[in-house]
């Protein structure tokens, strides 16, 4: 998806001059790892109100895509007739999914929706969402990036492009984990730190252009 700079513009001032108020979900408090992420994503009206955010329960794809679009302020419209065999038109998610597929970011047929998502599969996602689709890096220019992500890794090119991008840091001593199924606080935590990127990036072409 080609990223649309007046909104990133927008979302580049709140995060760098608006400090991000306690999230209102009762259940993310002050002390919790989230607060950050989902009390930026409620700023910028990525989420829906309510009294509890579950951000322990493990995000489905419906939800993810829901955040996303929410994030990039993609206006939904009325779904005629489903583009997915298991995806109802007049469901919550189902504007969400057309979205998904015109976007290029699903396939058509079936969304799976209630499906819960992996870290790689997230990432991947997420980078094609924001216009940084990884290429493939020759097997003489690898090394090995986490504990668990060598070589050989069938993610290796994404996971690092995401680390080239500053997205996420390896550490050859811990382990990334790219099955592993997500949380919604995790998944928030994600988008939030492509959020916090595409703003620094935007700051610096600024300042180049200033500089010009």
């Amino acid at each position: 998806m080609k990223k649309i700079l007046v909104l990133l513009s927008f979302l580049g001032l709140t995060l760098s001059s608006a400090p991000l108020a306690f999230a209102e979900y009762e259940d993310v408090g002050e002390d919790s790892p989230y607060q950050e992420s989902v009390s930026y994503l409620e700023l910028i009206g990525a989420l829906d109100s309510a009294e509890q955010f579950r951000p322990d329960a493990l995000a489905t794809k419906a939800e993810f895509f829901k955040i996303l679009f929410s994030v990039f302020g993609a206006e939904t419209k009325s779904v005629a007739e489903s583009s997915f065999k298991d995806v109802p038109k007049n469901e919550w998610f189902s504007p969400y999914a057309e979205l998904a597929l015109d976007s290029g970011l699903v396939s058509e047929g079936i969304f799976e929706p209630n499906n819960t998502l992996r870290r790689a599969e997230i990432l991947g996602t997420l980078l094609e969402a924001y216009g940084y689709s990884p290429t493939i890096i020759p097997a003489g220019q690898r090394n090995q990036l986490f504990a668990d992500i060598g070589s050989r890794h069938p993610y290796y090119s994404l996971i690092s492009r995401a680390s080239d991008m500053g997205i996420l840091e390896t550490d050859t001593a811990s382990k990334y984990l790219p099955y592993e199924k997500l949380s919604r606080g995790e998944v928030s935590e994600m988008i939030y730190s492509f959020e916090e990127w595409v703003t620094v990036s935007l700051a610096e072409e600024g300042e180049e252009e200033d500089d010009d």
